[in-house]
């Protein structure tokens, strides 16, 4: 399991969304819409979207590896 990355920027958030964007892509190419995996990734990058769009910029966890 990857160690949790933290950002303290919205330029250090906006990378991350953009890694779990990837890491999504992957696992529906690799698994489908409704595997677990896929899911938990979907989530974790619903909650990163959601702290941008609020700004709350600091302790954002990456939590799913893959």
């Amino acid at each position: 399991m990857k160690s949790p990355i933290k950002c303290y920027e919205s330029s250090g958030l906006l990378a991350l969304i953009e890694e779990k964007k990837s890491i999504l892509t992957n696992q529906v190419n690799q698994y489908g819409f409704t595997h677990q995996q896929t899911l938990a990734a979907s989530q974790e990058l619903d909650q990163l979207l959601n702290r941008y769009q609020f700004g709350d910029y600091e302790e954002s966890h990456s939590t799913y590896s893959m």
